[in-house]
């Protein structure tokens, strides 16, 4: 014998909310939530259940996703809008009908600002050196942030920065390139593999065991 939401034990109608909130919260990690067991929009009567089911279903989805899609609604305000969506398309499913009010309220909200690009900090932050006064003194610099005008070449994987004025400079500073944006390191492998000349932003520290520049933005 099956048993409607309208029968159902009091003590499961106050355990509606919680039950829809924690249903939905598992289902977090899936693209589609399937909760079974509410009522269909042609059903909603916007009575304690399905104002409870409704509130959990929200506060469930907000859980799962942390964030605050209702946040300055009231609950007589969600409840209504809800309602509205039910009476223009009775035949969805309740569930379905508080998911497609809770897409209206993403499709609404404002973007989150897009980090800016990474650039390793301004110009000026950086001192500013030539490739031969770094080799003379970078054993003492460590950590400190330098830009340097120089020759990138890579080799087996291995980034330097080299002397542009010298044809072939056998007394590199090895590079760590890991640190920059994508674009520049494909740059880097396709176009630096018998050198480019860039100036390189970044700060002396360890590479290849020994002191280097680990690169933070470049300037071609």
């Amino acid at each position: 014998m099956s048993m409607t939401k309208r029968a159902q034990p009091a003590r499961l109608r106050t355990l509606a909310p919680l039950l829809a909130g924690l249903m939905l919260v598992l289902a977090a990690p899936a693209q589609a939530y399937i909760i079974q067991g509410a009522a269909s929009c042609r059903e909603w009567a916007s009575d304690d259940y399905d104002r409870g089911w409704a509130l959990g279903y929200v506060s469930g989805y907000n859980a799962a996703k942390s964030s605050e899609l209702s946040k300055g609604m009231k609950t007589d305000e969600i409840v209504r809008r809800v309602a509205e969506l039910c009476r223009a398309e009775p035949d969805l499913d309740f569930d379905d009908a508080l998911q497609k009010f809770l897409d209206s309220l993403q499709a609404k909200s404002p973007e989150p600002p897009r980090p800016a690009a990474r650039s390793g900090g301004a110009a000026a932050d950086f001192r500013n050196l030539s490739i031969t006064d770094l080799k003379l003194d970078i054993a003492s610099m460590g950590g400190q942030r330098v830009a340097v005008r120089a020759k990138l070449m890579l080799m087996g994987g291995m980034a330097m920065l080299t002397d542009p004025r010298q044809p072939f400079d056998t007394n590199p500073v090895f590079a760590d390139t890991e640190s920059l944006p994508r674009d520049d390191r494909q740059y880097i492998l396709t176009r630096c593999s018998t050198g480019c000349e860039v100036t390189v932003r970044g700060v002396v520290s360890e590479v290849m065991l020994q002191p280097g520049v680990r690169v933070l933005s470049l300037v071609r």
